[in-house]
C-alpha cells in the first residue's frame, strides 16, 4: 500500500473542493453586494467547525493518539528530510503502529480522513493569514490570483500579485504604508510605547539603541527566520535585520572548536523553543512590534507566517 500516494490524492482533492467552493461563495456574495469581512468570517467559521467535527470524530473513534502522533511528525524525524518523506515515514511507522494497537481496520480509509483534516487545517490557516490578499481579490474580481496556497518563502505583501492588485485599487497611493504602526523617525521623543513594547532611545546612537532594544533570544529567532524564509525580500530590510542580529558581543563562534558550542548558535538552533512555552506568544508579539517600529514590515509578516506554521505543527 502506497501510504504517501493515498495521503496526497486525498489532500489535493480536499484542497480543490474547498478552493472551488470558496470562490463560488465569494462570487455569489459579491453579486449580492455583501461586505467582505462578514463573508470572510463566515467562511472561516465553517472551516473551523468542520475541523472541530473531524477532531471530535477521531476522538470518538479512539484514534486521537494517532492524530497527535501524526501532527508531531516534524519533531520525530530529521530536519533536512523533505516534507513528503516525513509524512510517509510517520504513516509507515508510529501512526500505523498505534492504529494497529487500537485494533483498527481499513488503514487506507483512516489515512484519507487524516489527510482531509490536514488539508482542511492548512487552507483554513492560510485564509487566516491572507485576509487582506483575498479582500483585494474579492474587490477586484481577480480570481486568477486565488491560489489558496501560501507563497513560497515570501509574505503575500511581497508577491507580484498583491502589489499589482494594490496598484490597481490604489493607483495614487501605491507607495504609501499599508497600515502598520511604524514610529516616524523624524519625531524627537525620548520614550515611546507601541503595543506592549517600551522603546527608550534617549541619548543613544542608533547603534546603541538597536543593541539595547533587541535581546539575544530575539536575535536568535531572527537568525532562525534568516535560515528558512528570507528569500526575495527587500534588500533594505535584509540589511537592517542583519545589522540587528550583528549588534551583539557574541563572537565566541569564531574561537570554539565546534560551532555548536557557541551560545548564540545553541539559542538560534532552538528556534521558537528559545522561549518558554507560557511566554512564547507574548515574546513573539513583542518582537513583531519592534520590527514594525523599525520599518521591517516584510520581516514582521514572515515572522507571523512562520510562527503560525510552527504552532500548526504542534
Amino acid at each position: 500500500m502506497d501510504y504517501l500516494q493515498i495521503y496526497k490524492v486525498q489532500f489535493d482533492k480536499t484542497w480543490l473542493e474547498i478552493k472551488n467552493q470558496t470562490i463560488k461563495e465569494l462570487k455569489l456574495a459579491k453579486r449580492n453586494k455583501k461586505n467582505f469581512n462578514k463573508v470572510y468570517n463566515s467562511l472561516l467559521k465553517t472551516l473551523n467547525e468542520e475541523s472541530e467535527q473531524m477532531y471530535n470524530q477521531f476522538e470518538s473513534d479512539g484514534y486521537n493518539r494517532c492524530i497527535v502522533l501524526f501532527q508531531g511528525r516534524y519533531s520525530e524525524y530529521e530536519n533536512d528530510l523533505y516534507k513528503d518523506e516525513i509524512i510517509e515515514l510517520s504513516l509507515m511507522n508510529e501512526v500505523k503502529s498505534e492504529f494497529e494497537t487500537l485494533s483498527g481496520n481499513d488503514y487506507k480509509s483512516f489515512i484519507q480522513k487524516v489527510s482531509k483534516l490536514m488539508s482542511l487545517n492548512e487552507i483554513k490557516n492560510h485564509f487566516k493569514n491572507y485576509s487582506n490578499y483575498y479582500e483585494l481579490i474579492y474587490d477586484l474580481d481577480y480570481y486568477k490570483y486565488f491560489h489558496a496556497k501560501n507563497f513560497e518563502r515570501i509574505s503575500f505583501e511581497s508577491s507580484k500579485e498583491y502589489k499589482e492588485m494594490v496598484k490597481i485599487k490604489y493607483p495614487n497611493n501605491f507607495n504609501q504604508p499599508t497600515g502598520f504602526d511604524v514610529i516616524d523617525p523624524s519625531i524627537n521623543i525620548s520614550e515611546t510605547f507601541i503595543g506592549n513594547v517600551n522603546v527608550n532611545n534617549k541619548g543613544l546612537s542608533t547603534r546603541d539603541s538597536i543593541q539595547n532594544e533587541f535581546s539575544l533570544k530575539e536575535r536568535a529567532i531572527l537568525i532562525h527566520l534568516l535560515k528558512y524564509r528570507f528569500k526575495e525580500l527587500k534588500l533594505t530590510e535584509i540589511i537592517k535585520v542583519i545589522l540587528i542580529i550583528g549588534a551583539t558581543d557574541q563572537f565566541e563562534i569564531f574561537e570554539v572548536k565546534s560551532a555548536s558550542n557557541s551560545y548564540l548558535y545553541k539559542q538560534a538552533h532552538k528556534g521558537y523553543s528559545v522561549f518558554k512555552s507560557k511566554e512564547l506568544r507574548s515574546k513573539i508579539s513583542e518582537l513583531g512590534v519592534k520590527l514594525k517600529n523599525h520599518g521591517l514590515q516584510e520581516i514582521e509578516a514572515e515572522l507571523k507566517i512562520d510562527f503560525s506554521n510552527h504552532l500548526n505543527k504542534k
